[in-house]
């Protein structure tokens, strides 16, 4: 009888619903596309990336896999990584686990390379939860990211990357893209990923050469398999910024991106550029370009940074607030709603919203065919065009400058000397002041600790 009682008691306990960390036990595959460049070859980042993760101690048989690609380097810095082949790497806790050892020499800017490792990862380690990270360089909507050495600095552009995230997912949606570089947080980057994320982490400034702190949120995960994505996206931009606050590297931002809402922050760009364009064709047009002189671009603090003509959304707002109050006050809102996360470095805290747009202003001088380029992957027409306008706009005014001085100095050569000569060369024109001329000495300050915006944080990171 007593027999039959706990044979009774077993079955019973076998129907109840499993335990909180038996529920909480979700498997998680984190996917790291990691494009070495020349921030491995000559600075072995990547490999310090590699080992945070290592140090983290992942279980080779846990609910969480880290898979990771590596290539696009001249040089690596790990034994385990070869310069001669593209890689595949299950990271734990012994290492890094060779998982495809036969791919060859692959071009990491070629759209197909990655749709290959989506394929293979969907397959290999099927999860829950899939998130991708993109690792290297970045250069915003225009320029995409992961400049592979090997292969004449090809770049995967944002079409590329598009395509490969369709033909690479079997028609499943990741839970989000984090990108691991400089620039990428843009209303074109995120509007583009929609289709296939439900989140976009990413920094709209040219982050610190550290950047993502590996241990940090690889470590929290498997304590906590059932973090939601959000918790853990924004630990990500939490220890990212940490990290900067201990080594004081560039101006850095990190946000994250519900891509569910950027539909209504495409619209309202989408408004303000049907706007603003017509104000441009106005006798209003001097307004517009005042407006835009006024705004500050990512990744141009340095003097010898190359121009992103990368603009902070709601600086945008705040510089056309009075020529197009209601258009911006839309756009502000839906920014807010878009933006589910967003943390800033203490000298750049109110100088980013979260997302940036382009707008052209110094990028024409350098590449004309922007103009081209811009309205087949923005992903919004009316804004695309507005922003093409504008750029010929500025185009137009550049020239109007030049041989307006050019002009005044023949006709002053042609008084001196009494004949005609040859136009001289063209003179540059002298600097325009920065609209922010405090900016860049504030940068240049060192840290105040007792000001750390995140002191808590901090103490959790230095294990205090």
């Amino acid at each position: 009888m007593k027999q039959k009682v706990i044979c009774l008691l077993c079955a019973m306990l076998l129907l109840l619903p499993l335990s909180v960390s038996a529920q909480d036990e979700i498997t998680t595959t984190v996917l790291i596309y990691m494009c070495g460049s020349d921030l491995e070859t000559e600075s072995s980042l990547a490999s310090q990336d590699l080992q945070e993760m290592i140090a983290a101690g992942i279980p080779e048989n846990s609910h969480l896999t880290v898979l990771v690609e590596t290539g696009g380097a001249k040089e690596w810095h790990m034994s385990a990584v070869s310069n001669q082949k593209n890689q595949r790497f299950q990271v734990t806790q012994e290492g890094l686990i060779p998982r495809v050892d036969y791919l060859g020499r692959k071009n990491m800017g070629a759209s197909g390379t990655l749709t290959d490792f989506l394929q293979w990862s969907m397959m290999y380690a099927p999860a829950e939860r899939t998130i991708l990270i993109i690792w290297d360089h970045g250069g915003g909507p225009l320029e995409g990211s992961c400049i592979d050495e090997m292969h004449q600095n090809d770049t995967l552009t944002l079409p590329e990357m598009t395509h490969a995230l369709k033909t690479g997912l079997f028609g499943k949606k990741l839970d989000a893209i984090v990108f691991d570089c400089c620039l990428m947080a843009s209303a074109e980057v995120a509007q583009s990923l929609v289709p296939y994320a439900d989140y976009m982490a990413a920094s709209q400034e040219s982050i610190t050469s550290t950047g993502l702190d590996y241990t940090v949120w690889v470590k929290a995960l498997l304590e906590d398999p059932g973090m939601d994505i959000q918790s853990l996206l924004r630990l990500k931009a939490d220890s990212m910024i940490a990290s900067f606050v201990k080594n004081w590297e560039e101006g850095l931002c990190f946000s994250v991106v519900d891509l569910s809402k950027m539909q209504a922050l495409t619209e309202a760009l989408d408004a303000f550029g049907r706007s603003a364009e017509n104000i441009l064709k106005s006798r209003k047009a001097s307004r517009i370009l005042t407006a835009r002189q006024g705004l500050l671009s990512f990744g141009e603090f340095t003097p010898d940074a190359e121009p992103t003509d990368l603009v902070d959304i709601q600086m945008l707002c705040d510089a056309f607030s009075k020529l197009l109050p209601t258009e911006t006050k839309a756009l502000s809102q839906a920014l807010n709603d878009a933006v589910c996360y967003n943390k800033t470095m203490l000298a750049t805290r109110d100088r980013a919203s979260g997302l940036s747009v382009f707008l052209p202003r110094h990028t024409i001088e350098m590449n004309p065919d922007y103009l081209e380029i811009y309205p087949k992957i923005a992903g919004m027409d009316d804004y695309a065009s507005f922003a093409v306008e504008l750029g010929k706009a500025m185009q137009k005014e550049g020239e109007e400058k030049s041989g307006g001085l050019l002009n005044g100095l023949g006709n002053l050569i042609s008084n001196l000397i009494g004949k005609p000569e040859p136009s001289p060369s063209p003179t540059p024109l002298p600097e325009e002041e920065s609209p922010y001329p405090g900016l860049w000495a504030e940068l240049s300050e060192p840290v105040d600790e007792d000001a750390d915006p995140y002191p808590r944080l901090w103490e959790e990171l230095n294990g205090k």
